[in-house]
This record gives structure tokens, C-alpha cells and sequence, in this order.
């Protein structure tokens, strides 16, 4: 009787190749399951705050109007030093722009400590379904704040969170006693505030809408069909 006799070194080869393949195997699910949950994260983050509950956004409205109150004293703290307001500057270290050529020290810089003593804030992710960053901005008048005219002297300064999602805006307005549905307007301009005012009618605030008259902060609806929250921070 021929027994026949097994080749140790082929087993093991064979063994070898089967943990190599399971390995291989668990590597590209791997790969799969984290390229699934990129996927799922990246939509979520596009998605910004559309699927914030009503208590969730409530808080996040309360959050950004403590915000803009602040930055608000900070613009205060500078103008009262005697800067004029062509010289308050908003230049951060998160987003260009914002340099102001007549600001010459760091005490008309709102976001220093010498200046406004305001810590920048970039947005939580659920605060606008595209940005990160706020817009201050020089162009745009708001009807029955300061003076009422046609040129650039009577343009606001502004805070502007631009792409608001819409249970959010929501939120904003009922915190301020603005009735729904949400306000509508036809134009805001978002132009980088550099230290120069400018005007265009297209881009009044409270001409299309008489409840956002006189209203220093609001929320609406932009024709393009975007949200714009904007704080008045300095009325002209």
C-alpha cells in the first residue's frame, strides 16, 4: 500500500495565500465602508443645517445674536477711541479681504485685543448651508435706520451670514418678533467693507418688504431664493 505523503511546504504556501487573501478581502470592505461614510458626511455637511429641529435651531439663533451683539460692541469700542468708521477694520486670520488701509494700529482692528477685544467666530457648520465665515459689509442701506437717501453716506455697516437655512432663519425672526413667513427682498450687495461706503439701490434692505423697515436685525428671503441674516452695526 502506497501512502500518499502531503508537502508541508505547499500547505503552507496554500495557508499563506488564503490569510493573504482574507486580509486583501477585509481591506476593501474596509476601504468601502470608509468611503461610504465620507460620502454620508460630506452630503450631511452640504446639507449644512436643513435637517435642524425647531429646539436645535432656537438655541443656535439665540447663540448667533449673542454673537453679533458682541461684535457689535467691539465696532463701538473702536469708533469710541475716535476712529472714524472709514477706519474700523474686520481683517481676521481666517479669510482675506477685509484690510483696511486706513486702519494704521491694531486698536481700530475690531477682532484684536487692543482694538474691539472681539475673538472672530467662523460659523458652525449648521449656521449656513455654504459658508464659513461672515460678510461685513459697506454697501447696503436699510430703510428707516439712520438717515434715509441715496448715496453712499447713508449706507449701513452690516454683519451678514449669508445661505441661512430656512428653520433657522425662521428661528432668528421669531426671537425678534418677526412675524412669519419669512421676509422677502430683492438684493443685498456682500462686498468686502475695506473702509469705503457705497450705494446701489438695488441693494436696499426694507424696500420690498415694509416689515423690515426700521429693522436693524432680520432675516429674509432673497429673490434668488437664499437666506441672508444681516445685524446693523453701525447706522448712518
Amino acid at each position: 500500500m502506497i501512502t500518499a505523503q502531503t508537502n508541508p511546504d505547499r500547505n503552507a504556501t496554500r495557508a499563506t495565500n488564503s490569510q493573504s487573501g482574507n486580509v486583501v478581502f477585509i481591506v476593501m470592505v474596509a476601504v468601502a465602508l470608509f468611503a461610504a461614510l465620507m460620502f454620508t458626511f460630506s452630503r450631511g455637511a452640504r446639507q449644512g443645517g436643513d435637517n435642524l429641529s425647531a429646539k436645535q435651531a432656537d438655541v443656535m439663533a439665540s447663540d448667533i445674536l449673542t454673537y453679533v451683539q458682541r461684535v457689535e460692541r467691539g465696532v463701538s469700542r473702536v469708533y469710541g477711541r475716535g476712529f472714524s468708521e472709514n477706519a474700523i477694520s474686520f481683517q481676521n486670520e481666517y479669510i482675506s479681504g477685509y484690510e483696511n488701509a486706513n486702519c494704521t494700529s491694531n486698536r481700530c482692528l475690531v477682532f484684536h485685543k487692543d482694538g474691539g477685544a472681539v475673538a472672530y467666530r467662523q460659523l458652525d457648520s449648521s449656521w449656513s448651508n455654504s459658508s464659513s465665515n461672515w460678510n461685513f459689509t459697506g454697501e447696503n442701506y436699510v430703510v428707516g435706520i439712520g438717515t434715509d437717501c441715496n448715496n453712499a453716506s447713508c449706507s449701513e455697516l452690516l454683519m451678514v451670514l449669508d445661505d441661512v437655512p430656512s428653520v433657522l432663519c425662521a428661528a432668528l425672526n421669531k426671537r425678534l418678533s418677526i412675524a412669519p413667513p419669512i421676509p422677502q427682498d430683492n438684493g443685498i450687495d456682500l462686498t468686502e467693507y475695506d473702509g469705503a461706503f457705497a450705494y446701489n439701490a438695488a441693494n436696499d434692505i426694507g424696500d420690498d418688504d415694509a416689515r423690515l423697515e426700521e429693522i436693524r436685525t432680520a432675516c429674509f428671503e432673497e429673490s434668488g431664493g437664499n437666506n441672508y441674516f444681516y445685524h446693523v452695526l453701525m447706522e448712518r
